[in-house]
């Protein structure tokens, strides 16, 4: 039988430690700060099925091979990319936004790629 919830963590390999939790949010999942081979990444334990996790992490991979900034789920020590609802992902490095950005306009500029990004789904 394979482990479930935060016993999965070992799937990640030895290395692979659970940090302090993340507070806000909706508290549909369980988000915890994680270090898998000495990088810090996100874990995260919900209760979606693994036909919804299936769908989710195939999405994220072909989003970022196009380009995307999303947040890349980190494989298990043999290849998975999710085990008993855990899911392990990149953090993504967010930056301030500088007083003279327009939200606006990088939010359309996103957009504007987004045709490409998904482009063969």
């Amino acid at each position: 039988m394979r482990p479930v919830g935060w016993k999965a963590l070992e799937q990640w390999g030895d290395g692979a430690v659970r940090s302090e939790p993340f507070t806000g949010g909706a508290g549909v999942n369980e988000l915890w700060s994680v270090r898998v081979d000495g990088h810090v990444a996100v874990g995260r334990l919900g209760q979606r099925s693994n036909a919804d996790l299936a769908w989710e992490t195939d999405l994220l991979r072909h989003l970022h091979r196009e380009g995307m900034p999303v947040p890349v789920p980190i494989p298990t020590t043999d290849g998975r990319y999710f085990v008993g609802g855990l899911v392990f992902q990149h953090r993504l490095a967010w930056h301030l936004v500088n007083p003279g950005d327009s939200f606006g306009w990088r939010t359309a500029q996103t957009e504007a790629r987004y045709p490409r990004w998904v482009a063969g789904l």
